[in-house]
């Protein structure tokens, strides 16, 4: 059903995998018109927008780097809702370890994080350069840290990115942002 403030879904198949004489067998567990409902990030909605205009066109992105990216927004927001428990920390109380053990685990998720940015970078994805520089005074530089974040963290598509930033939503840039955004997922695949 659609509901406007739940946002952009998707309808996820539950599969399971089963022995069978012949070897596995993957399966659905779940009956046609009860599959569970997920919200759909900026990557479902790339795939959509790209299927709808090439509908043989293969994906945007691998499975390797959409989980990337949405493992980097998980990781993100948990780092940011995170807070101190004084109680524990300061007075040594609260089981065994005096609360060392929650506060290693923020601060083992806050070095993963810092590891993930410097993987992504501090380098520029999109520039107005030359004469378009003077020309194009709206335009706005677009880093990659701001557009992983913006993709992966705010859940915006590429071209919402761009026209955030004062560009024109053409192929070319889409094309550009969307390779600087596959490096940069790459490169957090590996940390």
């Amino acid at each position: 059903i659609p509901a406007p403030a739940r946002g952009p879904t998707k309808v996820v198949q539950l599969r399971e995998t089963v022995a069978t004489d012949n070897g596995p067998r993957v399966r659905r567990t779940t009956v046609d018109g009860f599959h569970p409902v997920q919200a759909a990030d900026a990557f479902d909605q790339m795939e959509l927008q790209a299927r709808r205009r090439k509908a043989d066109g293969g994906p945007l992105f691998t499975a390797l780097q959409v989980d990337a990216g949405r493992a980097y927004a998980a990781l993100a927001e948990r780092c940011a809702a995170e807070g101190l428990r004084c109680s524990s920390v300061e007075a040594g109380r609260g089981g065994p370890g005096g609360g060392r053990d929650w506060i290693d685990g923020v601060m083992g998720r806050s070095d993963q994080l810092a590891r993930l940015h410097a993987a992504i970078g501090q380098g520029v994805a999109l520039s107005p350069r030359g004469v378009q520089a003077h020309a194009d005074r709206g335009r706005k530089v677009i880093r990659v840290r701001d557009l992983v974040d913006s993709v992966c963290i705010e859940g915006r598509t590429l071209s919402e990115v761009l026209d955030r930033n004062g560009w024109a939503a053409k192929g070319l840039y889409c094309a550009k942002l969307r390779l600087e955004l596959i490096c940069a997922l790459d490169r957090m695949a590996c940390v």
